[in-house]
């Protein structure tokens, strides 16, 4: 396994979406205490073009800490048992024992509220990050609906300036301005409404 240059000017968003999982867990897992982060590096974590993956790695990671603790901790317990039909000797073996895994699952347990509090702020990025995608969307929708509106007008006046005698395909077509509402402040209006009163 590569080790990944963790180093501030390393940290930038373009540099982490270029990362494999495997590396980018590696920068996370080095930045993931509070406190004890690169500066810059979560700011770089939560940028729109990762912010998914690091999500999917903490939230894998969370799962994978959670599994561990329940396997070792029934391990420990049939260790005991075995332990304290030996006597007197698997005693000692039973407290040496637990005494590591003591160590080990409170290590485990700050990985884990650490990794709890990263995707506190993963999620609030990533609901900003959809949050973002639907509001261009709506622009991008809006922005169509603009032009075909105009289009159909500029086709209306096109025939009326040339006094030609609209077909009923022309009248259907000049009939969307008035069907077709778009949201426009707290209601929905005609797309025709707003070119005649100047909104488009």
């Amino acid at each position: 396994m590569a080790i990944f240059d963790c180093s501030p000017e390393a940290l930038t968003p373009k540099v982490l979406a270029g990362l494999d999982d495997e590396q980018l867990w590696q920068v996370i897992y080095a930045n993931v205490h509070p406190g004890k982060d690169a500066p810059g590096a979560w700011q770089a974590l939560l940028a729109p073009e990762i912010v998914d993956r690091v999500r999917r790695l903490l939230t894998a990671h969370q799962v994978d800490i959670e599994h561990q603790l329940a396997e070792r901790g029934a391990e420990l317990a049939e260790f005991r048992h075995h332990c304290w039909e030996a006597g007197a000797a698997g005693r000692q073996a039973w407290f040496d024992r637990e005494a590591e895994h003591q160590r080990w699952r409170n290590r485990a347990l700050g990985v884990k509220r650490s990794i709890a509090y990263r995707l506190q702020a993963v999620k609030a990025a990533a609901g900003a990050k959809g949050q973002q995608r639907v509001a261009e969307e709506r622009r991008a929708y809006r922005e169509a609906a603009r032009r075909l509106a105009v289009a159909i007008d500029r086709h209306r006046q096109a025939g009326a300036a040339g006094r030609i005698q609209p077909e009923p395909h022309d009248r259907a077509l000049w009939e969307v301005l008035r069907e077709v509402q778009v949201p426009h402040g707290g209601s929905t209006v005609a797309v025709g409404d707003l070119l005649t009163d100047g909104g488009w």
